[in-house]
């Protein structure tokens, strides 16, 4: 009868404790954590009171926790994962398996991979692809790696969804990276609108307007709408931007986000994508990358 596995998580935050709560909801038996801030005298105190409420079983260090584990998962921040990395490197050995969840960039994530290699260990470079808040231990991820699909193999019996990209490690990384362009400026511009809107006590109605707006057509049809129409309405979609600005300064609403539209949608243009198309919309997206591309 083969072991039961043992997963360690580096790092009790947001990310790992989620992950570890619907783990051992799904039937993993025992989850172990080592985290940094665990004797922090702010901090301390709510990842232990978190690892009690989960179940998790903290570990005094690193080492500890390598002993106890097969897996190892670093859920630190982007900021410190190659940290993460450097500090579990010596007690790694060539039968355990090590995964960064963090959002790092590529050349992090490369970086790491080398660290990882001369211990024998299997790296997977894992990118979490939606929130953990809504999503859970089930928010889907994008892994590559050597120890790629077995992190699949062994994590799906509990519910995880991981999906494979061929590549070497960095590829999943970027991306989330390059995703995250669009996503995380998707919340800026939002906040920005909605405390806008809110100053000038419409908040309800400009958010309902931009829920039909989003919630009208499926997103691969408004994406491509967007992108291709942009090809030939640049211009004036920027030119419109002014008024946009104008609005905000008059009720002295900080307009970083906005200018910026302003400004991309102004390079649009100077691309003369317009005349590259002879003012007409072409069909797909795909064409207008290229395009951009060739210029």
């Amino acid at each position: 009868m083969a072991s039961p596995l043992r997963v360690g998580f580096l790092g009790l935050g947001e990310v790992g404790s989620g992950f570890s709560r619907g783990l051992l909801a799904n039937g993993m038996p025992k989850i172990y954590a080592f985290d940094v801030r665990s004797d922090d005298p702010v901090d301390g105190k709510l990842i232990r009171q978190r690892a009690e409420e989960i179940g998790v079983v903290l570990t005094k260090d690193r080492e500890e926790l390598a002993r106890s584990v097969d897996v190892i998962i670093a859920t630190t921040t982007s900021a410190v994962a190659v940290d993460t990395a450097r500090g579990i490197i010596p007690f790694l050995t060539k039968d355990k398996l090590y995964a960064d969840f963090n959002s790092a960039s590529p050349n992090a994530i490369k970086e790491i991979d080398r660290l990882i290699h001369p211990t024998g260990a299997r790296f997977v470079d894992g990118a979490i692809m939606a929130a953990i808040s809504l999503r859970g231990h089930k928010a889907p991820i994008i892994a590559c790696g050597k120890g790629a699909d077995e992190l699949k193999d062994l994590l799906s019996a509990y519910g995880m969804q991981i999906t494979l990209v061929e590549g070497e490690p960095g590829t999943a990384s970027a991306l989330k990276m390059l995703r995250s362009v669009y996503a995380k400026g998707l919340e800026a511009v939002l906040l920005e609108a909605m405390v806008a809107a809110h100053h000038y006590g419409v908040d309800d109605l400009v958010f309902a307007s931009i829920c039909e707006f989003m919630d009208r057509d499926p997103f691969a049809e408004l994406g491509n709408m967007l992108l291709t129409t942009n090809a030939i309405h640049s211009l004036r979609r920027a030119q419109e931007m002014d008024g946009v600005l104008e609005t905000l300064r008059e009720g002295h609403i900080d307009e970083v986000m906005t200018k910026a539209t302003r400004t991309k949608l102004q390079w649009s243009s100077d691309l003369g994508l317009r005349e590259h198309f002879g003012g007409q919309i072409p069909k797909d997206y795909r064409q207008v990358l290229e395009a951009i591309a060739s210029k």
